[in-house]
């Protein structure tokens, strides 16, 4: 990510951070603490290419080096990402006993090390205490950038060795922007349905993402017209991802709340759920951040049971309005 590649609302943080570097006041352990799909992560990224860079002019990466280039060809052999893979809930102590290997021997090529650490709070507990081993027996020139979102499930032995920097969300002004200038349909409605996250509204936009959104939305259209049609509906999202289900719910919930309290209604999902008692819609609500957390804590639930729990609590609401 180049300079100018940068998302509007990183550029400060960005060039503080870089001074910091330049100064050589950079802690060898950073942790970077912000929303999900807020820019958190594309700044941790940003300031990994500079420190690889083997140039850095004017405190810039020289995008020239071969550091550089390999940067850009995603083959760069000194930057190393740890973050789940696809099908887990966890950050495994393989990878991060891989990594420590990896930074132990000397930089292939002759410039710092770099690990970057996505969502750390996804490591178990054998994960965490590896990595902790890391952070204080660090080789030279090697930079630990952690970005967390929920950094409260960290180890607080891991928190204590890191320089903690709190990344604020864009303002809506700037999200909105940023996407009307990358051509997003519906800016503020996407926006106001991701959360406020921007780069989450530009991903449901296009693709498989936004097909998803609408076969939820169709499907609890479905059942708000006939609760009767509960089986069905479990079937439609049975084969979506529960996580992106339940986002889903969160946002057209707090719309709900939105709109009891004189807001506008973004669809016919959340204009019905507005009908009902605010007691039950903050009930609902609840049981929803219950189940994030249960998802996000690692524990692996059981995907379909969680769905069919959620959509009986979520049709005993839609009866009620």
């Amino acid at each position: 990510m180049s300079h100018q590649a940068l998302l509007p609302w990183m550029r400060e943080q960005y060039e503080w951070q870089i001074a910091q570097i330049v100064k050589q006041r950079y802690s060898h352990a950073n942790l970077y603490i912000g929303a999900r799909a807020s820019g958190t992560e594309e700044l941790a990224l940003a300031i990994s290419r500079f420190l690889l860079c083997l140039a850095q002019p004017d405190a810039r990466p020289c995008g020239e080096c071969k550091s550089c280039i390999l940067l850009q060809k995603d083959g760069h052999p000194d930057l190393h990402i740890l973050k789940t893979e696809e099908g887990s809930t966890t950050i495994k102590i393989d990878a991060v006993r891989g990594v420590l290997h990896s930074i132990s021997q000397t930089s292939q090529l002759g410039g710092a090390k770099v690990v970057l650490i996505m969502a750390p709070e996804e490591m178990n507990e054998n994960s965490a205490n590896a990595l902790l081993k890391g952070l204080e027996e660090p080789s030279d020139n090697t930079f630990f950038l952690l970005v967390s979102y929920e950094p409260s499930r960290l180890l607080a032995t891991i928190r204590s060795r890191c320089v903690s920097l709190s990344i604020a969300k864009p303002s809506r002004r700037q999200a909105l922007d940023w996407l009307e200038q990358n051509g997003i349909r519906d800016a503020e409605l996407m926006l106001t349905e991701a959360g406020g996250a921007p780069l989450i509204a530009a991903q449901w936009n296009r693709g498989q993402m936004f097909e998803q959104r609408q076969l939820i939305l169709d499907s609890l259209q479905a059942l708000v017209a006939d609760s009767s049609a509960l089986t069905k509906c479990a079937k439609d999202l049975s084969a979506l991802d529960v996580k992106f289900l339940v986002e889903q719910l969160v946002s057209w919930v707090q719309n709900a709340v939105r709109v009891q309290s004189g807001g506008a209604s973004f669809n016919e999902f959340d204009k019905h759920l507005a009908r009902v008692d605010s007691r039950l819609i903050f009930d609902l609500y609840d049981q929803l951040l219950r189940k994030r957390r249960m998802l996000n804590s690692g524990s692996n639930p059981n995907s379909q049971l969680l769905l069919e729990e959620l959509l009986l609590d979520l049709n005993l609401v839609l009866e009620a309005a």
